[in-house]
């Protein structure tokens, strides 16, 4: 099966998100209590995302041979493992797991009994669960809804990007990225996400604007340029920027203080007063 860069990219963010629920449960299963294993405090654990990746990149030519499918996924998730938790470790100082208690293991970062578990779920996902998520995210409606999934269906990620303006940026980029994608593959320019977007990254810091504002005039630019239409870009454009200007111009005019509004539209807001 050809898979394309998209498909990978949003298989990267769905088992990122999937094994952030697996780590979730297990920390609470063994401390009685929430504890977010994220990366950056967002519902992601990147290493399930690249495993994923890697498994969908190197065996679906095993496909009809499961055995040898779960061997390479056997071989590539300890490789991805032993290095993973060997570099923490070493350039960090920080061990992410320990399988120290476990028989078979190697130095604490990989084990026999999660080796041949990773090697069982590599068929899982090569042979039953890849082919239905590529066919979510190769078109429809289905795609943005799943993809949506990533970023909305947790409230974690969504009260941290409004107090963390690192992980703020990363949602709103990559939210932006989606939309636009989604868009450029139907051929259309109006994307009602990249209009939320660029009027909700003013109501968490408008140093976020440049960056949003710049995937959206790439969509409008290449929409007017390939089908000779400038007039619906633009209204659209300008509808935007005058939705995100008014925002600014409110937070001003409601907060003492730039915290919430940004202090170039606080400005702006300050102003009118």
């Amino acid at each position: 099966m050809t898979i394309s860069w998209l498909s990978l990219f949003w298989l990267f963010f769905f088992y990122s998100f999937i094994g952030w629920c697996i780590e979730v449960c297990s920390a609470a299963v063994q401390h009685r209590k929430f504890v977010n294993r994220g990366f950056v405090a967002g519902p992601l654990c990147p290493i399930y995302g690249f495993g994923a990746m890697l498994f969908e990149i190197f065996l679906p030519e095993l496909t009809e041979y499961p055995f040898f499918l779960f061997l390479g996924g056997f071989v590539l998730s300890s490789l991805l493992e032993y290095s993973t938790g060997m570099f923490f470790e070493k350039v960090y100082k920080k061990k992410l797991w320990d399988y120290s208690r476990f028989r078979y293991n190697v130095g604490g970062y990989i084990c026999l009994p999660f080796s041949l578990l990773w090697g069982a779920l590599s068929v899982v996902t090569v042979m039953f669960a890849d082919p239905l998520l590529c066919g979510l995210f190769a078109e429809g409606l289905a795609a943005p809804l799943a993809g949506s999934l990533v970023f909305a269906a947790s409230p974690i990620l969504l009260e941290r990007a409004f107090r963390h303006t690192s992980l703020g940026a990363q949602w709103l980029v990559l939210a932006a990225l989606y939309c636009y994608f989604v868009c450029r593959r139907q051929s259309r320019f109006a994307s009602r996400g990249l209009f939320v977007i660029n009027i909700l990254a003013v109501g968490i810091h408008p140093y976020f604007l440049p960056m949003t504002y710049a995937v959206t005039l790439a969509l409008l630019l290449e929409y007017a340029v390939t089908h000779k239409r400038w007039a619906g870009p633009a209204v659209f454009l300008g509808c935007d920027l005058a939705c995100t200007a008014v925002l600014g111009w409110a937070l001003g005019l409601l907060y003492g203080t730039a915290t919430s509004g940004g202090q170039a539209l606080y400005e702006i807001g300050r102003a009118h007063v």
